[in-house]
């Protein structure tokens, strides 16, 4: 058991005002568009349907029904697996943690054949119509959710958000991001803001280990970590990475991150070798032009990026790499590890969680503590702007347009100078990236908004 104890009165007073402001924003809540989810639900309903009659009258569908009769529910996974693995005999690599072979979403895209494909469209209008729709029907209070926000429940000190999860409401998936996001609100006349902290993460972690080439990332604008993993995984330069910005930013997700996280190359690269069969340079596949730079075959590609990640400990990072090594031994001889925030982490830890746990936590109390200023002043002022959410770095207000400026000239000076002022560690500039809807306009309309460095 991992087990988090304020050892400061400020960390103590931290989390109880953190959680009085948590209970404001809970009283706030964020308006929902209750008609619009109604709607979706209604069409949702008939898209699934049509889904199941294709399924039920294909080969495998008459199986399915062969073997279960009434009883046959296609949305059940042990139904699915006897379909697939017992009378289709299909194969995959990927098991469940006992042992059994599995049918989550990546194995059913791999098999990519009509069936399976019209599964997996089920299971996402299901879960879009009746996980997320539904709840917030059903949890709306005059056209008002009102999520929890919790302190207590997450390994890493970080916050989470449930009734509805308020902090999981998905993004990648460009469909289920439009149908949701258009589902939230702005209260009349205002605007929802979101404000987040830019690579608080990185920076953080670079408090700790003071490694100088991170700090030199984080201080020169003109300099950018994730353009130059990109161009190591991927061999390519800066200007033809400038051509297609999404190679970049699975060079920040799927090597940087996992990296700092305590991935390695094997599982790394697995993960490229799949972004190189997704994305194109300049209409040619990523995968073609690894392959005119000589690395034709997964092997090939793994042990480069093997080469990549050596350079990135060994030559890039090598402070960092020897601060994580040191900080574990230290947990190890004193049994916790101690937060700059005045916390202290102890209990049985992994060395990952040892390396990782007071970085996040230290990112979120960032934010954390923030949030409470910001609703100081702004009750201060007697303000009509809500704090409405937390999701990770970022919080997110319901502006009236009248206080628009007002609001985003408190958040900033709070978030990047007043927050450097109370916790001095900081020792690396403090960024944000605010987006907003227009007055009156839904989650789904908001595009970045432009701030003074």
């Amino acid at each position: 058991m991992i087990l988090l104890n304020p050892k400061t009165e400020e960390a103590r007073q931290l989390f109880l005002e953190g959680s009085l402001v948590f209970s404001k924003m809970e009283q706030n809540g964020f308006r929902v568009d209750v008609d619009y989810c109604k709607e979706q639900v209604k069409d949702l309903n008939e898209q699934m349907r049509d889904i199941e009659e294709k399924i039920l009258s294909s080969k495998e569908g008459r199986i399915w029904t062969g073997k279960y009769g009434h009883n046959t529910k296609l949305l059940s996974e042990e139904q699915l697996k006897y379909v697939l693995y017992d009378k289709l005999k299909l194969r995959t690599k990927e098991e469940t943690r006992s042992g059994k072979q599995s049918t989550n979403e990546k194995v059913l895209h791999g098999f990519d054949l009509p069936f399976t494909n019209n599964v997996l469209r089920l299971r996402k209008l299901n879960k879009v119509a009746n996980t997320y729709l539904k709840n917030f029907i059903d949890l709306s209070v005059e056209g008002y959710l009102h999520p929890s926000f919790n302190l207590n429940l997450v390994s890493t000190y970080r916050s989470s958000s449930s009734n509805p999860n308020f902090q999981n409401i998905p993004i990648r998936d460009k469909e289920w991001k439009r149908v949701l996001r258009r589902a939230i609100i702005s209260r009349p006349g205002s605007r929802i803001v979101e404000i987040d902290f830019k690579r608080i993460e990185v920076g953080v972690s670079a408090c700790y280990h003071k490694d100088p080439n991170m700090i030199r990332y984080e201080e020169d604008l003109t300099t950018d970590m994730h353009r130059d993993a990109a161009m190591d995984c991927f061999l390519l330069t800066s200007e033809e990475l400038s051509r297609n910005k999404a190679i970049r930013q699975e060079g920040k997700n799927k090597f940087v991150f996992p990296a700092f996280y305590g991935s390695y190359y094997k599982q790394i690269a697995v993960d490229l070798w799949e972004v190189a069969q997704e994305l194109e340079l300049d209409s040619t596949p990523l995968s073609v032009h690894l392959a005119s730079q000589g690395l034709n075959t997964f092997r090939q590609f793994e042990n480069h990026i093997k080469s990549v990640e050596s350079k990135f400990w060994g030559e890039r990072f090598k402070v960092y790499a020897q601060w994580k090594k040191d900080y574990y031994q230290e947990y190890l001889q004193k049994g916790y590890i101690h937060m700059y925030t005045g916390f202290t982490c102890s209990g049985f830890m992994r060395r990952n969680e040892v390396v990782n746990y007071p970085i996040q936590g230290s990112a979120f109390h960032v934010n954390l503590k923030s949030i409470i200023l910001i609703n100081k002043e702004l009750e201060r002022r007697a303000m009509r702007t809500k704090l409405i959410g937390q999701i990770h770095d970022s919080l997110i207000a319901d502006v009236p347009k009248e206080e628009f400026y007002i609001f985003m000239a408190i958040a900033k000076r709070v978030m990047t100078k007043q927050i450097r002022e109370i916790y001095p560690w900081l020792i690396v500039p403090v960024r944000i990236e605010v987006e907003a809807t227009p007055v009156d306009g839904s989650w789904l309309e908001k595009e970045e908004i432009p701030i003074a460095t």
